[in-house]
């Protein structure tokens, strides 16, 4: 026998090697598609489960005749209508109640003093600001006395409002005058009776006196200078003559209305 040299004995070692290791990938192989196959067959098993379990499921809802079905149907409707019904009478009762809560809480607040308006009239009391709130008042369960006094507070307030701005106003009043003097001088009675003839014209006199009313309209000197380029327009196009008391005797409307312009302060 030929003795095997050292490379021949290394060769075949690693085909040796290389057949073991394909034997062993075989076997791996095979062992892999036996779970492969065990794995599959579990998942088969399981659906076939839950394909039985949805039968017998059907097979149960099947089961209900149509009369039985029907009965249901009325009785869970009949159901839901009563908790409807239920649900609207306790709403029902408590909007009640909160009426009669906001209407006692309203009436057990004392009217407050808000002052006087720029024409020195009472400013009228209004209890719908304690009736908007009173639902707040209750909902925090607060004393009528409690409520009173937040009443009170802000009825304060308000008036200190008022105050304020009818002593703006006043001042705008004060100044517009003092303007009207300085503008207009020793014509201011002329210049009236023409503001008067144009703003009749143009307003109505029902609709032009009541205008005179309101003093930032009656007072303001740009207003006056226009009315009254206005009314010299309207009586060129009548062919009559300007104001109607231009020495400002006192007889005219313009003089009764703007007379005070010219009185010293």
């Amino acid at each position: 026998m030929k003795t095997m040299g050292w490379m021949e004995r290394a060769r075949f070692g690693l085909c040796a090697a290389a057949g073991d290791a394909g034997a062993d990938g075989g076997g791996g192989a095979d062992a892999g598609a036996d779970a492969g196959a065990d794995a599959g067959a579990d998942a088969g098993a399981g659906a076939e489960k839950a394909a039985e379990a949805g039968a017998e499921g059907e097979k149960a809802a099947a089961g209900e005749g149509p009369l039985a079905a029907a009965a249901r149907r009325r009785a869970e409707k009949a159901a839901e209508k009563g908790g409807e019904k239920a649900g609207e009478k306790a709403g029902e009762k408590a909007a009640e109640v909160d009426a009669e809560a906001v209407k006692a809480l309203v009436e057990g607040i004392k009217p407050v003093d808000l002052g006087k308006d720029a024409a020195g009239t009472e400013i009228a009391w209004d209890g719908a600001e304690v009736e908007a709130l009173a639902p707040v008042f209750l909902k925090h369960k607060l004393p009528v006395d409690v409520v009173q006094e937040i009443v009170a507070a802000a009825a304060e307030y308000r008036k200190g409002l008022f105050e304020a701005e009818m002593r703006s106003g006043a001042e705008v009043d004060a100044a517009m005058k003092a303007e009207c003097k300085e503008r207009f001088g020793g014509d201011i009675d002329r210049v009236a009776d023409e503001a008067i003839a144009g703003g009749i014209e143009l307003f109505g006199e029902k609709k032009f006196t009541s205008l005179m009313a309101v003093a930032a309209f009656a007072n303001d000197p740009d207003l006056l200078e226009g009315l009254a380029k206005a009314g010299r327009a309207f009586a060129d196009d009548k062919g009559a003559g300007g104001g109607s008391d231009a020495k400002g005797s006192g007889g005219s409307m313009a003089h009764r209305m703007y007379g005070h312009l010219n009185k010293k302060s």
